[in-house]
């Protein structure tokens, strides 16, 4: 049995920050999210952002994963690939993190004007 390279650790690790840090700007926004009662007025388009912000956060940690990891994940030497591209490790979960978690006030920020306005009224 093969050992695993010694960098799979800190890439582990690496990986799994971004993923928690995606997943509490999920968690805020439809916590902001249930804040609208099911009957109010804006509480279909409260919906709709809140799924259209799951998908676009989704996909965002996919494509942050994809472009960011594969190069370690193509290369034929770990110990030069953690020499050079090392500090990769902290910096990609952080930049991945901050765009969810701008993305995620913006959204919170709809959604509370969404809270504030007045719920529609049926035509007569």
């Amino acid at each position: 049995m093969t050992a695993l390279p010694s960098f799979w650790g800190p890439l582990a690790l690496s990986v799994l920050a971004a993923a928690l840090l995606v997943a509490a700007s999920l968690w805020r926004v439809w916590r902001a999210r249930r804040q609208l009662p099911p009957d109010h007025g804006q509480s279909h388009s409260a919906q709709a952002f809140a799924l259209g912000y799951t998908a676009a956060a989704l996909l965002w940690l996919a494509y942050g994963l994809w472009t960011g990891y594969r190069p370690w994940l193509q290369t034929s030497d770990p110990a030069w690939q953690m020499a050079v591209h090392g500090d990769s490790l902290w910096s990609l979960p952080l930049f991945i993190g901050a765009v969810a978690w701008a993305a995620a006030l913006a959204v919170c920020w709809a959604l509370r004007f969404m809270q504030k306005a007045a719920p529609r009224r049926p035509r007569d």
